[in-house]
């Protein structure tokens, strides 16, 4: 072990200065390129305003009040049709189950006297949200009913320690747009009762790192990963190389390169 003469010292100082400026430029680029969530964004989100209409994979009931004989529990074929009794094949593309209970009372008024039908439909197809981010277990949740976002993200195992509960994002397409806001969950482990936001199927709820977790990727991405085989910053093996002009103070070089850190 040696102690570094003011030659290697002035050295040093130059090295450590270009690496910190290099990491300075590095730190500027790499913003572009961590993912980020606007601020609060707290404009409600439309709901869908299509009509709930019958779907294939759909499956039905049609009851005949008078004519029991003639009830029917079927599937919506992959061509949208159905086959009932008497009136064979009825096309149910884009009609809802009251516009679909109105046509068969129109097919069968000439079959049955004042039929009285009701069609009741149960959507046998699993609707879906999508939870990412700083969440245990990301990708895919079924959507069961009425389900909230912070419902979906506990059906994903919970948040990660580095979770940022403050700026959650939603996004929610509808037809060819797609609409976001973000929502603040931390209210929901305080306060005794709040309005639900209810999520809707195909929902995308995106929980966001907290800066400290985007910081320690930065180093790890950037610095570290850039740092040749080898090269470290924390192995200290020297501790008698005194700065010039400072003799309280010393940096020290060890195996894994250079210990920026002046220890005194």
């Amino acid at each position: 072990m040696r102690v570094l003469g003011m030659n290697c010292w002035v050295r040093m100082r130059k090295t450590t200065g270009l690496m910190l400026g290099s990491c300075a430029l590095l730190l500027l680029a790499s913003c572009a390129t961590m993912p980020t969530v606007p601020a609060d964004r707290v404009e409600p989100l439309p709901t869908s305003a299509f009509p709930v209409t019958v779907k294939p994979g759909d499956v039905m009931d049609v009851k005949f009040r008078y004519w029991p004989n003639l009830d029917e529990k079927l599937m919506v074929r992959a061509d949208g049709k159905i086959a009932l009794q008497l009136v064979n094949e009825v096309d149910t593309t884009g009609l809802t189950p009251q516009e679909l209970q109105e046509k068969l009372k129109v097919l069968y008024a000439s079959r049955l006297k004042n039929p009285e039908i009701a069609v009741m439909v149960h959507k046998e197809l699993q609707h879906y949200v999508y939870v990412g981010g700083e969440v245990i277990k990301p990708g895919r949740q079924e959507i069961l009913g009425r389900m909230t976002p912070l419902e979906a993200v506990m059906a994903a195992e919970g948040f990660m320690r580095t979770a940022k509960l403050a700026n959650v994002l939603i996004i929610r397409r509808i037809g060819d747009k797609e609409y976001g806001r973000t929502l603040d969950l931390r209210p929901v482990f305080k306060e005794a009762e709040r309005d639900a936001f209810l999520l809707e199927p195909n929902d995308v709820i995106y929980v966001p790192k907290v800066k400290v977790a985007r910081m320690s990727d930065w180093v790890e991405m950037y610095i570290n990963g850039l740092m040749p085989y080898g090269v470290g910053f924390k192995d200290v093996i020297g501790t008698n190389n005194k700065i010039p002009g400072r003799p309280d103070k010393s940096i020290s070089v060890g195996t894994n390169g250079v210990n920026m850190l002046v220890t005194p």
